[in-house]
């Protein structure tokens, strides 16, 4: 039965009564369709068995591209082991040109895209070195967004 008016839709809602003829009674099962019994195999064809595979899974070496939620920019992600062990792509490379990456070291790609994983365009730089290389990209957003880029300096200056 679809129901006609907001009153009919929200009849069931906590609180109510409802009359005797909607209720189960002592002894009453639900529509035989509907119940599952023990053991009862509902999709044998799509069950898991032990020891199978995932249909998305993929090989160690794989890579993935992804987006990332707090900037909505995609990255290059690759599977380093298992049971999924993920690795930025820029790092892996970088380690397999010039060993692990120095403690306090970020890479750095020099033509922006985080999608351009060649030897070449990566650079390890230090934190601070990093912010100031985007510096005037940060500036830049902040400008479309409408912050008063003066009014901050002033604000950091006043500060220390």
């Amino acid at each position: 039965m679809i129901a006609n008016t907001r009153t009919e839709a929200c009849r069931f809602m906590a609180g109510r009564s409802y009359s005797p003829a909607m209720q189960f009674k002592a002894g009453m099962h639900a529509a035989p369709a509907t119940e599952i019994q023990l053991g009862q195999r509902l999709s044998p064809a799509t069950e898991f068995e032990p020891g199978m595979d995932a249909h998305n899974r993929l090989p160690v070496g794989a890579m993935r591209v992804r987006r990332e939620t707090h900037t909505g920019l995609d990255r290059a992600w690759g599977k380093t082991a298992e049971p999924n062990v993920w690795r930025k792509w820029a790092v892996l490379v970088w380690e397999a040109e010039h060993g692990p990456v120095a403690p306090g070291l970020v890479i750095h790609h020099r033509d922006r895209d985080r999608l351009n994983g060649a030897p070449a365009n990566l650079q390890a730089l230090t934190r601070t070195e990093h912010a100031d290389e985007h510096c005037g990209e940060l500036e830049a957003a902040r400008a479309r967004n409408g912050a008063n880029l003066a009014h901050e300096r002033e604000v950091r200056m006043v500060e220390e």
